[in-house]
């Protein structure tokens, strides 16, 4: 990816990532995503995992994308269980939970191994998607926030519309799925409320 000349990250941090991308509805009512060197995908988080983040035809698999999605939360706000809400909903209590230190992170998401840990900063730095802000604290980059976005929005349990022909449809009108900055800030996700018609996912 990082030797693509078609890439060009654009997107706000307050923007779900994907924005760039091209979203096409193909015979049989099926809908893509289609990246820059021309790869067509079925999901965006498909299209991130093997576009974005992996090399050739390989890349993360979901469980990976958690890791990942749980790390990118915890640098951001402090907590890596961040609740999705629907545009207009009030924060649940649960959102207003103790922040989590490193050593627990270690322990929850990295099996207790600070190696693993570190070394998983280090490859997030790589990719990208974080920086170092000072003395060896990590900090989310502008597509590292958008990234967290997407992968919060996308994850199984999740009440957004994500699905791709929602998504193609947004991209036609020129509309994208963005989070109130204020509760972001925070470690807090709201859609914004939008035109459209409410439907299932």
């Amino acid at each position: 990816m990082y030797n693509d000349p078609n890439w060009f990250f654009t997107d706000e941090p307050t923007v779900m990532w994907g924005r760039q991308l091209e979203y096409r509805e193909v015979k049989d009512g099926l809908d893509v995503v289609i990246t820059p060197d021309d790869r067509r995908f079925t999901t965006l988080r498909r299209a991130f995992a093997l576009y974005r983040v992996g090399t050739g035809e390989r890349g993360p698999g979901d469980e990976q994308l958690e890791v990942m999605r749980r790390t990118l939360s915890w640098l951001h706000c402090g907590r890596y269980e961040q609740p999705v809400v629907e545009a207009g909903a009030k924060c649940p209590a649960s959102a207003r939970t103790t922040k989590v230190n490193d050593l627990r992170v270690i322990c929850d998401v990295f099996g207790g191994s600070r190696a693993l840990f570190e070394h998983y900063l280090l490859h997030l730095e790589i990719l990208r998607l974080t920086t170092v802000i000072s003395d060896g604290t990590y900090g989310l980059t502008r597509e590292g926030q958008s990234a967290l976005i997407m992968l919060e929005l996308t994850r199984r349990n999740s009440k957004a519309r994500t699905w791709v022909g929602w998504l193609e449809l947004l991209h036609s009108r020129g509309q994208w799925i963005s989070v109130d900055p204020n509760r972001w800030a925070q470690g807090m996700i709201a859609l914004q409320p939008d035109d459209l018609d409410d439907g299932d996912d």
